[in-house]
């Protein structure tokens, strides 16, 4: 008894439209039915096995399939119909079917006769004492598959190839629908080398069956996403298993899943870390910049204190040299008259001895008046180069004449001067220069390696020598040397060497020197060795 509308008894066709008998039925559906068909009698041995088929029926389709007319496949063999055709022994399956009862089926490619390739599913099954084949073409589907299956590797390798770790997981629940766990159904090559794992060892397996100690955090992370449908991302330090390090993580819901992303962000923390290290010294070293230029401001206010002190005593040492010269100087010159009054007064004396002895003390008082007046000038000589009031007046010097004369100069006054001795290759060697400091300046170069080289059985070279942009004027004496210690004090206002104290001088001279070579753009080089030789070279541009 139907209990709605819709369980109604199903109604016979009226006679007039029913098939005539089953036969037009079953032929209707054996020409209508898209699946090649073909039934088979078995062909039994002398011992009563089947050994091959003998084709009784065939619908359309079938015959189609082999492309020959089905009245001429009729009693054909089975051994023969297909094996060109197909790459599996038809013939022994079916007789493992008609013997065990058991259907078979199995896919296959299909070579037809015109040269195309295509998939069948083929069905063998007994009915009755006859074998059926049945074949379905799923060509169509096995190309669909194929497209499928070249996406999906590609698909595949584009994630491998990722440098971020995926993926994909698929809720476990109880019976009540809570979430237990999730079970792998994909990953990428990143994700699994993440873990220390390979796909295969991931796939199907449980989430917390493989790292239950994952429970706390990212389990709960996965079930939050799941549980609300909203996509979670944060950056994460991760301190264990199965994850360790910083991840920039994004978690998105699949359905009943979810696929997660993990981006190994290390070396950016580091980074950031660095550049904030970076920072703080960056600022630690402003602040200090900041005391140092305060520092340096007072100490720059120190500075022209000090300076201004220093042109103030420089104003009151002037003041002083000159008085002291000129308190000098007012004495000095009735010394140097009453001598040579003395002098004179002895020429007209008839007495020998006190004439003599007039003589000698007149020259020797003339002598020191003539050193202390030398003094004096070198004193106001230093004193206005340091006040900047001597100007050089530059003029073409011939430096092979003007050397040789100033020796000559000398040597009518000092007899020591016969020890120096002259060199050089060229005949004439031009310098712009002023004479007069020039003069000055090599007069007490040769006058120093005269004193200080006495006793020395070597001469006192002088000699110049050129080059593309040097002129050098060398003075080279075999005496006492200076300490190697003090040598780079040489030069220095009032210094005198160590072993100079038995021998007269103030050091000014070689102090005076270096400024006025210094003034005409070269240099006054020394070089010595204790006991063995000085050398003073004077370096001019050419």
């Amino acid at each position: 008894m139907a209990d709605s509308q819709n369980d109604k008894p199903i109604k016979s066709l009226p006679p007039e439209k029913q098939p005539k008998d089953q036969s037009d039925l079953l032929q209707g559906i054996l020409i209508n039915i898209p699946t090649g068909l073909y039934v088979y009698d078995p062909v039994f041995n002398d011992e009563g096995l089947p050994t091959d088929f003998r084709l009784v029926l065939l619908n359309p389709l079938a015959a189609q399939l082999v492309d020959r007319p089905s009245d001429i496949l009729i009693g054909e063999s089975m051994k023969l119909l297909l094996p060109s055709l197909v790459t599996i022994d038809l013939c022994a399956l079916s007789v493992q079917v008609f013997q065990t009862r058991q259907n078979y089926q199995f896919e296959t490619e299909f070579h037809h006769r015109d040269g195309l390739v295509g998939w069948y599913k083929i069905s063998i099954c007994r009915y009755d004492h006859r074998i059926i084949v049945t074949t379905i073409d799923i060509t169509a589907l096995k190309e669909v598959q194929a497209r499928l299956q070249k996406v999906t590797e590609t698909m595949q390798t584009m994630l491998d190839g990722s440098p971020i770790a995926i993926s994909q997981l698929k809720a476990v629940r109880d019976r009540r629908g809570n979430l237990i766990d999730f079970v792998y159904e994909g990953a990428n090559e990143k994700y699994a080398l993440l873990l220390k794992r390979s796909v295969g060892d991931l796939v199907g397996k449980r989430f917390l069956g493989l790292f239950p100690e994952a429970r706390e955090v990212i389990f709960a992370d996965y079930g939050q996403v799941i549980e609300t449908g909203e996509p979670r991302r944060t950056e994460r330090y991760y301190a264990g298993e199965p994850l360790s390090g910083w991840f920039d993580i994004s978690i998105i819901k699949n359905d009943d899943g979810v696929v997660a992303s993990y981006l190994d962000i290390n070396d950016r923390k580091e980074a950031e870390r660095q550049l904030a290290v970076t920072m703080q010294n960056l600022q630690e070293a402003k602040n200090q910049t900041d005391i140092d230029l305060i520092r340096l401001q007072i100490a720059e206010e120190e500075v022209n204190r000090v300076l201004r002190h220093e042109r103030e005593i420089n104003t009151h040492q002037s003041q002083f040299i000159t008085f002291v010269s000129h308190q000098f100087r007012n004495p000095m010159t009735g010394i140097l008259l009453a001598a040579e009054a003395l002098a004179k007064y002895s020429e007209r004396s008839t007495g020998t001895v006190l004439a003599e002895k007039v003589v000698h003390y007149a020259h020797q008082t003339r002598q020191e008046v003539q050193r202390l007046d030398k003094l004096l000038t070198k004193v106001l000589f230093q004193d206005r180069m340091q006040l900047l009031q001597i100007a050089l007046r530059i003029e073409d010097v011939e430096l092979v004449a003007f050397c040789k004369n100033l020796i000559e100069q000398q040597l009518e006054q000092h007899t020591d001067y016969q020890r120096i001795q002259f060199q050089c290759g060229q005949e004439t060697v031009w310098a712009k220069g002023d004479l007069i400091i020039l003069e000055q300046v090599l007069e007490n170069l040769m006058s120093n390696a005269l004193k200080y080289s006495i006793g020395s059985e070597k001469p006192v070279e002088v000699g110049i020598d050129t080059s593309d942009h040097e002129i050098r004027i060398s003075v080279r004496d075999f005496g006492i040397g200076i300490p190697g210690e003090e040598l780079e004090h040489i030069g220095k206002t009032f210094f005198r060497a160590s072993n100079t104290s038995f021998i007269s001088g103030i050091g000014l001279g070689l102090s005076l020197s270096r400024q006025f070579i210094k003034q005409h753009g070269g240099r006054l080089d020394v070089e010595s060795k204790l006991n063995q030789y000085t050398l003073c070279t004077i370096v001019l541009p050419c």
